[in-house]
């Protein structure tokens, strides 16, 4: 990802990982492993090792105060009621107090995008395994 010049080839690469889900089931089937330690961006290992009867070990090196931010603005958008990109708002919810403009929230909370909707697949598997 850090070879990534712009957003969208960013979002291309992530967007492109189910790609790999027929070639690397073939491969998980070949190998009959005990367990499946899968990257957050491979949703569908949820599903495959339910069937497989395994359990998935999902990576997600993210931290936190990230996730913390993340659920309070999927729960009260809060940048949403502001009414302009260089307006402060408090971030509800949090132990601290944390003041933010909404030009410093990632789009993924502004508008729907294709990497949005990678995200939320990326969110609703990484539920499944809690």
């Amino acid at each position: 990802m850090s070879a990534c010049s712009t957003v969208e080839m960013g979002s291309a690469i992530y967007c492109s990982a189910p790609l790999l889900q027929t070639p690397m089931e073939q491969v998980i089937r070949d190998v009959a492993p005990h367990c499946i330690f899968s990257d957050l961006f491979f949703t569908w290992t949820v599903d495959f090792a339910e069937e497989l009867n395994i359990p998935r070990l999902l990576f997600y090196p993210n931290n936190f105060l990230y996730h913390s931010i993340s659920h309070s603005f999927r729960v009260y958008a809060s940048h949403a009621n502001v009414k302009s990109e260089f307006e402060s708002f408090v971030v509800p919810d949090l132990p601290d107090k944390i003041t933010m403009k909404r030009s410093q929230v990632s789009h993924l909370f502004i508008s729907k995008t294709r990497m949005g909707d990678v995200m939320e697949r990326v969110r609703q598997s990484r539920n499944a395994v809690l």
